[in-house]
C-alpha cells in the first residue's frame, strides 16, 4: 500500500478465512499470494492492485494517510482510505 499509494480491500465469507489468513504472511515480492491462497485475481477498474474474484465485493481505494502506530513488538499501520468504487 506504501509503494503504490492504492488498495483493494476485499469482504470474505466463513468459508474463506483460512485462505484469505495466508494472504497475512509475508512473503517476497516476486511470490504471488493469490496463488498461495488458490484465489482468482481479477483487474480492478481505477487501481493497480487487483481484486479477488471469490470475495463477496471489492473496495477500490487509494491511500490518503498511513498511520504508524508503536515501535515494537505489536506495533502496527493504519491505513486511512478513499474508496474510489465498489464492486
Amino acid at each position: 500500500i506504501m509503494a503504490n499509494k492504492e488498495c483493494v480491500i476485499n469482504a470474505v465469507s466463513y468459508s474463506m478465512v483460512e485462505q484469505i489468513n495466508l494472504t497475512s504472511c509475508e512473503y517476497q515480492s516476486d511470490i504471488d499470494e493469490f496463488k498461495k491462497a488458490g484465489f482468482t485475481a481479477i483487474k480492478s477498474d481505477i487501481v493497480r492492485p487487483n481484486r479477488v474474484k471469490e470475495s463477496l465485493f471489492q473496495m477500490e481505494c487509494k491511500l490518503l494517510q498511513m498511520v504508524t502506530v508503536g515501535e515494537t513488538n505489536g506495533a502496527a499501520n493504519i491505513a486511512i482510505c478513499e474508496v474510489v468504487k465498489f464492486h
